[in-house]
């Protein structure tokens, strides 16, 4: 039979086994534990990794998008001021070109009111006050260069550069003279 002392050889030969073995099953234990601490820590980093570059490129993708947008709405705005600086152009260029026709018309109302001034001292048999009107209204007419017909405002200023009142001549024919001038101005008038 077995004697306790076989039985306690018995236990502390099987007990260092179980010791070695419970060590060993610790170990591994400890040492899953520790891989899966590792890869966990791991699996943290890789996903906050992630998370920050898909907030990197989202932001860059939302710059890139709002950048476009802006260089878009610039580029509208300057063709905008583009077209709105034409269309103020053509009008001042229409407006002036109206003020320097408004301005003929009374240049050549001037000349006209000289030469019927010029009648009218004719009329009076004041020869010099009628050539002195003559005079004036060349001189009026020489300075105008806007006319419907450039070629006929030359040859009129022509003719009253050289046209002269003389006592000598009939009154009456001297008088439709100058009123053919002025009739010949009405047909300059700009419009």
């Amino acid at each position: 039979m077995q004697t306790p002392e076989d039985i306690s050889k018995k236990t502390d030969s099987s007990g260092p086994k179980a010791d070695s073995q419970g060590e060993a099953a610790v170990e591994a234990t400890q040492s899953g534990k520790a891989e899966r601490k590792g890869n966990g820590f791991m699996a943290k980093v890789k996903t906050l990794v992630s998370a920050l570059l898909l907030i990197a490129v989202s932001g860059g993708i939302g710059y890139g998008v709002g950048r476009l947008q802006s260089n878009l709405q610039v580029k509208q705005a300057r063709n905008d001021k583009a077209a709105a600086l034409a269309t103020i152009d053509t009008q001042l260029s229409e407006a002036n070109t109206k003020v320097a026709a408004a301005e003929a018309r009374s240049e050549y109302a001037q000349v006209q009111l000289r030469l019927l001034e010029s009648i009218d001292e004719l009329e009076q048999r004041n020869f010099g006050n009628a050539n002195t009107q003559l005079r004036l209204a060349s001189e009026t007419l020489s300075s105008i260069e806007i006319s419907q017909n450039v070629e006929k405002l030359a040859e009129l200023k022509e003719e009253l550069s050289t046209a002269e009142i003389n006592f000598a001549v009939n009154p009456v024919e001297q008088r439709k003279l100058m009123l053919s001038y002025s009739e010949k101005i009405e047909t300059l008038l700009p419009e």
